[in-house]
């Protein structure tokens, strides 16, 4: 899960629904406030340019947390929530819920921990929540990513607005848009064949500009294939996004190869090579990994692979670490 804090984020509402008398005042009744959190396997956390960013897993589940404060001098019940989702868009909607949110109060100097409120993906109906006058609520939004089959024609717009519908102490029902801003969610648009099985599950811990891993596989990029062919066997990643903390760029990517002797399933030690290749440069070698391969078939070959070490207080400088597990496609 990954949250900002209050203060972090200028949310701001810039559009009301035509059809409410909301949205002829000047005085808009519901603004968002500055505390995001987010959680499921798609995020990412903060996309460069601001919002959310989410990679592509099929039919995956994750939430969204927003705050929505009442800006009347009455009591509203917050009723409803619903994004605007753009057409053939891969991000649909499961639904909603409010929660209180009455956060203890940080002595002005002191170091407080950031509050946020329970979220958890899933399809539910929100229960309407009684906001008083100057107070917030915590807004969760639930989502679900599309199917393969949904990619081709694909919308990339993000989603940037909800629609909240509340209730006034005259019993009158009104909506209100507002913009998610820093909340909004982007989507990292896949390609066709980043559907394609088997998908090696490898993480790379160095320094910090080449920490990656499959979950920042670039779209589109073929590998995870392996050859076996004279008794050596060959692997090759797809390629993983470099300097995730900066707008991407077509040079930021690295691959993770294997190569050793090969007789089947079981477990290798120091008799393989593993490479951390960035861009067409080799920036770590190992030539003392260990391999478990679990499975070896004419067609497919899966192993568990730890190759260098972790970080330690003792050492100079980052090593590099590569684990996980590789599964490819095999040729002979």
């Amino acid at each position: 899960m990954r949250y900002l804090a209050a203060g972090a984020l200028a949310l701001c509402l810039v559009a009301f629904d035509a059809a409410s008398s909301s949205a002829q005042s000047h005085h808009p009744a519901l603004a968002l406030g500055g505390m995001v959190e987010s959680g499921g396997a798609p995020d990412l956390g903060s996309a460069p340019g601001g919002g959310e960013l989410l990679r592509f897993i099929p039919r995956a589940a994750f939430a969204l947390g927003v705050l929505v404060a009442n800006k009347t001098h009455s009591r509203l019940v917050l009723t409803q929530a619903r994004v605007l989702e753009p057409r053939r868009t891969l991000v649909h909607q499961l639904g909603a819920q409010f929660h209180r949110w009455n956060p203890p109060t940080c002595p002005p100097g002191a170091m407080c921990p950031a509050y946020v409120f329970p979220i958890r993906p899933g399809a539910k109906s929100p229960h309407p929540l009684a906001v008083a006058p100057g107070r917030e609520a915590g807004l969760e939004l639930d989502f679900r990513l599309g199917s393969c089959s949904e990619i081709a024609g694909a919308n990339p717009a993000p989603i940037a607005r909800v629609r909240v519908t509340f209730r006034k102490p005259d019993g009158s029902l009104h909506r209100q848009t507002l913009f998610l801003a820093g909340a909004e969610l982007h989507m990292r648009m896949p390609k066709t064949n980043d559907c394609v099985d088997p998908r090696s599950t490898l993480s790379v811990d160095g320094p910090q500009q080449y920490e990656s891993g499959n979950d920042w596989t670039i779209p589109g990029s073929t590998g995870d294939v392996c050859t076996i062919r004279n008794g050596r066997f060959y692997f090759l990643s797809r390629k993983y996004q470099t300097h995730i903390s900066r707008p991407f760029r077509p040079s930021h990517y690295e691959r993770v190869t294997l190569q050793m002797h090969f007789r089947g399933t079981g477990t290798y030690r120091n008799h393989a090579t593993v490479k951390l290749v960035v861009a067409k440069k080799t920036v770590f070698r190992s030539h003392t990994p260990v391999v478990d391969v679990t499975k070896a078939t004419s067609r497919e070959v899966i192993a568990k692979i730890e190759a260098g070490r972790l970080p330690s207080g003792t050492t100079r400088g980052i090593p590099f670490h590569i684990s996980g597990t590789l599964r490819c496609r095999a040729t002979r």
